[in-house]
């Protein structure tokens, strides 16, 4: 029997459930987080701007981390006006 990897599994169940191209993510297993850890991501936040000017875009990782910490910190960004 062949045991499916960690992102395999990931792929397989964060899969839409509706019509949208959309998946819900959640932290209830992981609800708390080493501050240190924090911090080193914010760290990094911080440091994106510079990556941006040498020519360097955020990761979809990356992305989703500041995502998620904005979210945990009820941040939200100012909607883009058409």
């Amino acid at each position: 029997m062949e045991t499916m990897s960690v992102t395999q599994r990931m792929r397989n169940i964060l899969v839409p459930q509706g019509t949208m191209p959309v998946v819900k993510l959640q932290l209830s297993n992981y609800g708390y987080v080493n501050h240190d850890m924090v911090l080193k991501c914010l760290d990094e936040i911080d440091r994106l701007p510079l990556k941006q000017v040498l020519g360097e875009n955020p990761s979809e990782l990356e992305r989703l981390a500041i995502m998620l910490l904005m979210d945990s910190a009820h941040i939200e960004l100012p909607k883009k006006e058409d």
